[in-house]
């Protein structure tokens, strides 16, 4: 879908999504010359678009890494779906450390007798696993 949107939405989404996620705050650059130089979101899009829009790039960045060789969103595939694994852990304060690791380190019991690998060795790192498991915990 994003690759028949507008740059000048892609780019204000981009934006948009960064300053929510606290990206600008340590880029050091002054927030109010990035606002100004973010171009304007066209008004025929909704933040549902928006939201749609990022959970397909994040998507995107789960197929890259092979999470959706084992995951699908909605369905069980060889591992749990992603909205089964959000909902498991909806409300646990510790839940993106607990599933970082389980990432890197792979494990088994959860979810059955099969095990995930330890994605770390397939070239998975920290901060790639912690935005994977706030991705997966945002469909709930």
């Amino acid at each position: 879908m994003f690759h028949n949107l507008p740059v000048a939405f892609l780019l204000s989404t981009a934006f948009a999504l960064g300053v929510l996620a606290g990206c600008t705050e340590n880029s050091g650059v002054p927030r109010a010359a990035l606002e100004e130089a973010a171009p304007p979101v066209h008004e025929s899009f909704s933040i549902e678009d928006i939201v749609e829009f990022k959970w397909e790039t994040d998507e995107a960045f789960a197929n890259a890494k092979g999470c959706m060789a084992c995951h699908q969103v909605e369905a069980k595939k060889i591992g749990p779906a992603f909205r089964s694994v959000a909902e498991k852990y909806q409300g646990q304060g510790d839940a993106v450390s607990k599933l970082s690791r389980k990432v890197l380190e792979g494990g088994s019991g959860s979810w059955g007798e099969v095990s995930m690998p330890a994605n770390k060795a397939l070239g998975v790192r920290e901060e790639e696993a912690a935005k994977l498991v706030h991705w997966v915990l945002s469909l709930k």
